[in-house]
């Protein structure tokens, strides 16, 4: 990084505002006076805590930013979050880094944090803080590195960064410090800087950045834990009811006993039967084991004499931290579990197993969990518990009657306290409030009827609850959603949801007929070999299910194995007959191994031809088991296995009924953090699916297409009516459509029904358990479409532009499905003609609307009216427009005319000169017209002005996304250059450059995997040079097949006119390179064959000191038609595998679009410079 000061090829700018404004002293010391009186009557802090408060001005602030970009501005803005002057900065965006200083600070006496409050005004900002000291020129700089959290928009934000978080980064023109726990020097003189790297466009305000004294409990973003406080969120005595508290695989919601209790009058009652498991957790908690303490938990339990329970604590990898069975009595007796400290922090749940042959009921009462090695004294978990519900499982309504809202207060102090309660319902409505008193150790319940909430809806109330004094004593989130009836009596119909901790009756309610869900192991039905366990809970749903029979790799001791699978498929007989019998009363289908593709290449040195013969020899052991319960036995594949599909096909067709393809998206993450996240059409939900229906096709019979697993993870800290969980509904609704246009489908099962983590906070589910289980906005989407979408004769997409539109009968009655892909869409209100309009969640919508990311559905009631709707629809967008930079001064251009007549008229690009155009009915025209300057590394947006002949005009945007700048070879020789002398342009050594996210990989560091990557060009090619950290080689892989060990892949854009949703073209290529094998094509561009490319490559791959250093020349012709011309621009993406110990489950990705799906329109871009 450089600053403003002397810095040679860094741009920089001053303040937008010229001279600072007359001073205004009085609100300036009111401010100060404010902050110091209560610091300095302290002695905590010196007159020194305030750094700015832009009340006079601005002093001491610069910004800069790589030579290729633009460098940030600011100004004074008159909203503050304090006084009357904030500063605005505008990120106009950088192909590197960018940022901004504020020069000489010093840390006063007593100071713990730094504190300032910050407003996100438009796009994104810098998300990286660092102190840097300010050493003289020439002398070393020891920088210190924060993260910024990165806030919502609209609102000012109070931000707490406390000393401890500056951790040291490296030292500026000297050797870096190798002292442990290095943190800033008090007595030095600080540069504070706020930057991004590869920064997009942003837009924030910044206010009363100053030192503060508070507490580092108070500061940090945890809480501290004291001894004896209880650490399991809610009521854990459950006097206001169930909370938290879930059941696995229940066919109905988990209730309270209100006769008995150890403590005040209910309890947790956990049913046993003779021959299930009953399981119960509070999944999950996220922030209540912490490394390097010991906890300890108890509870109270009660049952009739000889009976057992089991408590354990697990984490998200299903390991057990602690566990221990417990003997139970008649009477009321405390139990408890140690604990031991654990390294790192761990987000856990608790679980209690009443064990099979139980022959009775548990009951357990006043959990707690707490820091030390012995249980203290039961305590609530806060002063003020409470608990909201409609008394419906799940809280999933059914709509005609006006649902009631239960508020149930439980006021766990000595004194009496007077409540006010507010309800939020949203939406727009009023908020509704109430009083009451509550007694000290008593339980009241208030009763709010919710006449907003008549109607099938998604409805995300709020609850308050403030004493006579203002102060928040509880606020809790009790979303419910309200459905259409279902038909009584449906058995078979096409959506269903993955099972887990989701009551059966809730997701009934909702639409779902079927389940997917695993049945017992191999390893735990068969411990020993001919010794077959008894069933289990997973029999007993109310649902079809779709059993996923495992495992094929964790299998039991006495199993022969080969390369870690089993050596003799017909060692699973007894088992597969055992299955069958057990399963196949409930089962709706089966299915042998989750998503195999995946799973069964992770035992060492097992290839994709090994591991399809072997399950194929399972199949046809399996197979006649299973036919004879006449269920299908299907084959299940992840988004990526069409391959292995197509080989089991070719291996045992004959015992295969049907395919279930798993067609995820990726990056498939929504939330303020998530960045980029693939929707349906992006994501090639339909297109991945229409590989497995012709793959069905081509072997006939009546082989069944289902959609096995699809899902979207939404951050668990996203509000319930946030645009991510609106998002994520909205993605559900879309995919389900899209799928649906294929005749061969026969259902659709999401993923899932609550919970499963991955990324450390995205889950799947469409529930969640906030202190119950809350239904998401998609439960209410995925009840409105499944209320008419469901028993439709036919399904078929009628417009598939940037308006799209789906059509279908169901009955005597017609729709219409109407959606943009893009979130925000140009277009214009649609006249419904008459037509009932409902929204995403069913509500009834009133005149006309705007086609959105959320679907609007139509119900028509004439051919007419659907056909004049089409056609507002079609005139939505009369042109279709694509384009790119064909070079950094050529614009490329894709039109369509969308309409049934000419369109004729003119045509502005960019400022440009006007163009006269006339298009055919459905023409496609390409153009190319000249951009009047070259366009900037950092990208910008450029604006098409179409004046048709007749009506109004339109306008459109083609965003030139920001450019890597490649500069020629020189005089470097590629094959020897040493990498110190590099300066990478690339560098991938964060945890979210590492895919998958999934929690179970085993990458721990860039020690584990990391690459830094330079680019070079000259007349004779491309070169591509990588300095790779890998701690442990491994690639006994070859030819088409190097990626699956330590390789490099490469790929590139060369025409840079990949569009979104699509794949490769003929101007794509795609290769890879490893140590010791010939380099690989699998992708060439026209004219030029894949395979193994030695000859057309030259590469130099090798290895030293835990590193493989990879040098790559690609020739000009490998990459028509970027050729060696000065402002070529192409599309690169670049992937590291790492291989280790025989598993290969994650990598180092530049971008997304090359591992696992190929979408080039998500590569970076790169433009060859002088």
């Amino acid at each position: 990084m450089s600053k403003p000061s002397g810095c040679c090829g860094f741009r920089t700018a001053s303040s937008g505002t010229g001279k600072s404004k007359e001073p205004r002293m009085k609100m300036r010391n009111m401010k100060r006076q404010l902050l110091l009186s209560a610091l300095l009557s302290c002695g905590l802090l010196s007159a020194a805590a305030v750094i700015d408060d832009f009340e006079t001005g601005v002093r001491g602030w610069g910004g800069w930013c790589d030579a290729q970009s633009e460098a940030p501005a600011f100004r004074l803005s008159e909203d503050a979050a304090a006084g009357k002057r904030s500063l605005e900065f505008t990120f106009p965006g950088s192909v590197t880094h960018g940022g901004v200083t504020r020069n000489r600070i010093t840390i006063p006496p007593g100071a713990t944090a730094l504190e300032f409050r910050v407003k996100l005004v438009d796009g994104a900002m810098p998300g990286t803080l660092l102190l840097e000291t300010a050493a003289p020129a020439g002398e070393p700089r020891d920088v210190f590195r924060s993260t910024l959290p990165a806030p919502a928009a609209g609102s000012w934000r109070k931000v707490t960064i406390p000393l401890e978080k500056f951790t040291y980064a490296y030292t500026k023109g000297g050797p870096a410090r190798t002292e442990k726990n290095l943190r800033p020097d008090r007595t030095k003189t600080f540069d504070l800087i706020l930057i991004g790297y590869r920064q997009p466009r942003g837009v924030f305000r910044l206010d009363d950045l100053r030192w503060s004294a508070a507490e580092l409990r108070q500061a940090a973003p945890r809480p501290e834990q004291p001894a004896g406080v209880n650490l399991i969120p809610g009521d854990t005595s459950f006097e206001t009811g169930i909370g938290g508290w879930i059941c696995y695989y229940a066919p109905e919601q988990l209730d309270v006993c209100r006769t008995d209790a150890a403590f005040g009058t209910n309890c947790l009652e956990i049913k046993g039967g003779d021959k299930a498991v009953s399981w119960v957790s509070n999944y999950l908690m996220h922030d209540a084991i912490r490394a390097g303490n010991d906890y300890t938990l108890s509870f109270y339990a009660k049952a009739a004499p000889g009976r057992k329970l089991t408590a354990r604590l697990i984490d998200l990898n299903w390991n057990n931290l602690a566990s221990k069975e417990f003997q139970l009595t008649p009477e009321w007796k405390r139990h408890d579990l140690k604990i031991p400290a654990v390294r790192e922090n761990r987000k856990t749940f608790l679980s209690f197993e009443v064990p099979r042959n139980a022959g009775g009921n548990v009951r357990i009462d006043a959990i707690q969990l707490e820091r030390g090695t012995e249980p203290g004294p039961y305590r609530a978990g806060s002063d003020v518990e409470l608990y909201a519900t409609t008394g419906h499982s799940g809280e999933v309504v059914t709509a005609g009657t006006t649902p009631v809202l239960e508020i149930r207060l439980r006021n766990t102090t000595a004194r009496e306290i007077r409540a006010g309660i507010t309800l939020d319902p949203g939406g727009g409505h009023a908020p509704l409030l109430r009083e009451t008193v509550l007694v000290p150790e008593k339980t009241a319940t208030v009763a709010v009827p919710c006449e907003f909430a008549r109607e099938p809806g998604y409805y995300p109330v709020r609850i308050t609850v403030r004493d006579d004094r203002g102060r928040q004593l509880a606020r809790q989130h009790a979303p419910f959603a309200v459905v259409p009836p279902v038909e009584p009596g449906k058995k078979d119909g096409l959506f269903g949801i993955a099972i887990n901790y989701v009551p059966q009756d809730a997701m009934r309610r909702a639409g779902s007929t079927w389940a997917r869900g695993n049945s017992a192991s191999w390893l735990s039905a068969e411990p020993r070999r001919g010794e077959l366990a008894a069933s289990d809970n997973r029999s007993r749903s109310r649902l079809n299910q779709l059993f996923t029979i495992t495992d094929m790799v964790r299998l039991p001791g006495w199993v022969e194995k080969k390369n870690g699978l089993a050596a003799d498929p017909e060692s699973a007989r007894a088992f597969a007959r055992w299955t069958a019998e057990h399963y196949g009363p409930r089962a709706g289908a089966f299915e042998l191994q989750n998503e195999p593709d995946l799973t069964m290449l992770k035992p060492s040195g097992v290839s994709r031809g090994e591991a399809a013969a072997n399950l194929a020899a399972l199949y046809r052991v399996f197979h006649p088991e299973i036919a004879r319960t006449g269920k299908p036995l299907l084959l299940n594949v992840s988004g990526e296995g069409i391959g292995f599909a197509r080989e089991m096909f070719r291996l045992a067709a004959d015992s295969i009924d049907g395919l279930a393809s798993h067609p995820y998206t990726f990056p498939r993450y929504l939330g303020p953090q998530a960045g980029y996240c693939s929707g349906p059409e992006d994501g090639k939900v339909l297109g991945q699916l229409e590989e497995a229906a012709e793959l069905l096709r081509q072997y006939g019979g009546c082989r069944e297409l289902w959609v096995g697993e699809l899902g979207w993870g939404l951050d668990y800290t996203a509000e319930p009516d946030s645009v991510w969980a609106e998002r994520q509904a909205a993605y559900l609704a879309r995919s389900f459509l899209l799928c649906r246009t294929l005749p061969e489908l026969r259902h659709i099962i999401w993923f899932t029904g609550a919970g499963c983590l991955e990324g450390g906070r995205y889950e799947y589910g469409i529930w969640r358990n906030d202190n119950g289980l809350r239904p998401l906005p998609a439960v209410a989407a995925f009840a409105a479409l499944g209320s008419i979408l469901d028993g439709a004769e036919k399904s078929e997409l009628l417009l598939d532009g940037e308006i799209k539109a789906a059509g279908w009968k169901n009955g005597s009655r017609e729709y219409l499905a109407v959606w943009s892909p893009e979130p925000e869409p140009d277009a214009q209100p649609v006249d419904p003609r008459g037509a009932g309009v409902r929204n995403l969640y069913g509500s009834r919508h009133k005149g006309g609307f705007v086609p959105g990311e959320a679907p609007y559905y139509l119900e028509i009631t004439s051919p007419e009216q659907r056909q004049e709707i089409l056609r507002q629809l079609a005139r939505q967008k009369p042109l279709t427009v694509q384009g790119h930079p064909a070079d950094d001064r050529t614009l490329a251009l894709s039109i369509r005319n969308n309409l049934a007549e000419n369109w004729t008229g003119t045509l502005q690009a960019d400022g440009g000169p006007t163009v006269q155009l006339t298009l055919r009915p459905r023409e496609l025209r390409e153009l190319k017209l000249p951009l009047a300057a070259p366009l900037p590394a950092a990208g910008r947006e450029l604006e098409l002005v179409f004046r048709p002949s007749a009506g109004s005009e339109t306008r459109t945007r083609i965003t030139a996304p920001p450019m890597l700048d490649i500069r020629p070879l020189g005089g470097l020789d590629w094959k020897t250059v040493p990498f110190d002398r590099l300066s990478p342009q690339i560098v991938l050594d964060e945890r979210n450059q590492i895919q998958p996210p999934d929690p179970f990989i085993s990458w721990r560091g860039p020690e584990d995997l990391s690459a830094r990557l330079f680019l070079a060009w000259d007349r004779n090619g491309l070169y591509l040079l990588a300095e790779v950290k890998d701690d442990q080689f491994e690639q006994p892989f070859s030819g088409a097949e190097i990626w699956r060990g330590d390789s490099m892949q490469f790929a590139f854009d060369c025409g840079n006119d990949a569009r979104p949703r699509s794949g490769y073209d003929g101007n794509d290529c795609e290769f890879g390179a490893a140590f010791g094998r010939s380099p690989w094509c699998w992708q060439a561009v026209a004219g030029l064959e894949s395979g193994d490319v030695a000859g057309r490559l030259e590469t130099a791959v090798t290895r030293e000191d835990g590193k493989i250093l990879y040098r790559v020349r690609i020739p000009w012709s490998e990459l028509a038609p970027l050729g060696p011309r000065p402002g070529g621009i192409a599309g690169f993406n670049a992937v590291f595998h790492d291989r280790d110990d025989g598993v290969a489950n994650y990598f180092a990705a530049l971008s997304p679009g090359l591992s696992p799906f190929k979408n080039p329109s998500l590569f970076r871009r790169i433009r060859l410079t002088e």
